[in-house]
């Protein structure tokens, strides 16, 4: 029996689940992989060529909040980039779960991007919470 950590982000191959994963592993041929101070580019070249970044960041919300605002900037980021934010939280124990709450990409604008936090309870929320997001 398989246990799914809901921790973990979904991999889907052009919409078909592939499982869940910690670790990325890009191979084949035209596929290069960097990470530079905690950005992974990803670059496929051919076919439909293109590249996808990913990175981390922490958003920390003071108690108590119900609504918080954040501007995530990324020099990859581009006002027509698609913006994918998971959850990214290993158990550590200077974070929180994010099962308290709502997250969403508010807008999108050359060299950053706004991420929304919000309360899924009447009752506020604080702390630090770990994310993933991807460009494409």
């Amino acid at each position: 029996m398989t246990v799914h950590n809901p921790r973990l982000p979904a991999i889907q191959d052009e919409g078909a689940a592939q499982g869940f994963a910690h670790t990325l592993n890009f191979v084949g041929a035209g596929v290069t992989a960097i990470v530079v101070a905690g950005i992974a580019t990803i670059t496929i070249s051919g076919g439909g060529g293109g590249s996808l970044t990913i990175g981390t960041f922490t958003a920390t919300c003071p108690y108590p909040t119900i609504d918080q605002l954040f501007n995530i900037v990324d020099a990859s980021v581009t006002g027509a980039s698609k913006v994918l934010v998971l959850p990214a939280h290993y158990n550590d124990l200077d974070t929180n779960a994010p099962e308290d709450i709502d997250f969403s990409v508010d807008s999108v604008a050359a060299g950053s991007f706004n991420f929304r936090v919000r309360s899924k309870q009447p009752q506020p929320v604080g702390g630090p919470y770990k994310f993933f997001y991807f460009l494409g």
